[in-house]
């Protein structure tokens, strides 16, 4: 698949998905650009990277807890520490070789909250070879995984 139609896609999982959504990618690049068309749709739009400051990760991060922010789109800053108990929607955009911020990153998705219900990840993967590896061990991982 290629980038224009991947992100294509991304942004009618958005479009479907319960809010608010988490959107990660491991490339601050490919964040920017989703951000950018995520914008260009929704309002309630953030975008986190390592460029943003301390203060205004927190400003954010509040915003999305508040039910100001429908959909934030973030990089690997958002794999460890991050509490954000609405998230009803996790998109994985491009991920990464490690089975623990594989779980990390669930872990954003299925902290309880008050009228939560279900809660929705997508990891997209695409057919090179070595995606399709990474892939297959990340769904081995969703599957076997008790919690």
């Amino acid at each position: 698949m290629c980038l224009a139609g991947r992100n294509g896609f991304i942004m009618e999982l958005i479009e479907q998905a319960s809010k608010p959504v988490l959107v990660l990618t491991s490339l601050v690049k490919h964040a920017e650009a989703l951000h950018e068309m995520a914008r260009a749709k929704w309002d309630k739009v953030a975008l986190v990277t390592g460029v943003v400051k301390g203060s205004e990760c927190e400003t954010i991060f509040n915003a999305v807890r508040d039910g100001n922010v429908d959909v934030l789109v973030a990089t690997t800053l958002a794999d460890e520490g991050l509490d954000l108990p609405p998230l009803r929607s996790l998109i994985v955009a491009l991920s990464g070789k490690s089975k623990t911020r594989t779980l990390q990153r669930i872990g954003r998705l299925v902290r309880p909250y008050p009228g939560k219900g279900v809660a929705i990840a997508f990891d997209i993967w695409d057919s090179a070879e070595f995606l399709c590896k990474q892939g297959e061990a990340g769904k081995k991982l969703y599957e076997n995984e008790p919690y």
